[in-house]
């Protein structure tokens, strides 16, 4: 299937392969992280936080009321939806004068933005 979404060719199956120790090795190495990126797609899954992030990676230290805006909710669900990825360790607040700025904080999220072509704007922090 990877070769039909990457238009790439398949490669050619050599029978002496041991598949099953391939893959059994590639699960072990990765199961320290399973939680953590089950969590992240989990985040990810709905609409209105996905919205949120992508809003974030554009524009960090949004405040509420612009997060609000620009992903077409109201201020007190955007609100609700930032407490739980802050919950989860994904945003985390930044108090202004009378204002609370936003930001992403968690790399997997972050990574995982980039793969789907989430923009970046001037306001988005340089790094590698």
């Amino acid at each position: 299937m990877q070769h039909i979404i990457t238009a790439t060719k398949a490669c050619a199956v050599d029978a002496g392969t041991d598949h099953g120790m391939i893959a059994e090795a590639a699960v072990a190495r990765m199961e320290p992280e399973v939680d953590q990126w089950t969590t992240a797609f989990a985040v990810c899954a709905d609409p209105t936080r996905l919205k949120l992030l992508i809003a974030l990676h554009a524009a960090p230290e949004a405040t509420v009321t612009e997060l609000a805006a620009a992903v077409d909710s109201t201020p007190n669900a955007v609100t609700q939806a930032l407490r739980k990825l802050y919950d989860a360790g994904i945003t985390e607040p930044r108090t202004q004068g009378r204002h609370r700025r936003w930001r992403l904080i968690d790399r997997r999220i972050h990574e995982l933005l980039h793969h789907v072509a989430a923009p970046h704007s001037d306001l988005h922090p340089e790094h590698p």
